[in-house]
Formats: C-alpha cells, sequence, structure tokens
C-alpha cells in the first residue's frame, strides 16, 4: 500500500522539489520582484494531495500503528508470562 502512495506522488514530489529549488536558488530576485505570494501558490499547487493519495497513506500508517501495537502487545504478555513462570517455579531465591 505504501509501494502504490511512493508511486503516485513521485511525481508531484519531484516537480515540487524541483520547482522549490529553483525559487531557493533566484530568491534575491523573487523577494525584489514581490514573487513571493506567486511562488507559494504554484508550489502549493504542486503540492497537493488528492483524496485517493492521502487515503492510502492513512490506510498504511493505520495499518504499521496496529502492527506495531501488536508486537508490543505480544512482548508485554510474554514479559508477564516469563515472570509469572518464575515466581511460580520459585527459579529465582532471595538472599538474605
Amino acid at each position: 500500500m505504501l509501494d502504490k502512495y511512493e508511486t503516485n506522488n513521485s511525481g508531484p514530489a519531484s516537480r515540487s522539489a524541483s520547482f522549490l529549488s529553483e525559487t531557493v536558488d533566484v530568491i534575491r530576485t523573487v523577494t525584489n520582484l514581490n514573487y513571493q505570494r506567486s511562488a507559494l501558490r504554484t508550489f502549493d499547487k504542486f503540492n497537493l494531495l488528492n483524496k485517493r493519495t492521502s487515503f492510502y497513506l492513512n490506510l498504511g500508517a493505520i495499518g504499521f500503528s496496529i502492527s506495531q501495537a501488536m508486537i508490543i502487545l505480544l512482548q508485554a504478555l510474554l514479559f508477564y508470562w516469563g515472570g509469572k513462570l518464575v515466581a511460580e517455579e520459585g527459579l529465582v531465591s532471595r538472599v538474605n
């Protein structure tokens, strides 16, 4: 799913990056000619995400967060189970 997002956004991202690079290169000209607003509008136009792309990004992020939560939950259960086994079996003794 994230591959699809990356494929869909590689074009707009490269266009907005190249536009931003050109604008930064000529920053004095942009400032002197009062070109800032037009440059920002053009950058925003290149950088827009459509709804379908953001849907795939959000879906991928939710899937990733669920997988990470399951891993942490499994680790917590194993830690609890190991501690319970050690406590019940008496594998650890106190030194007085």
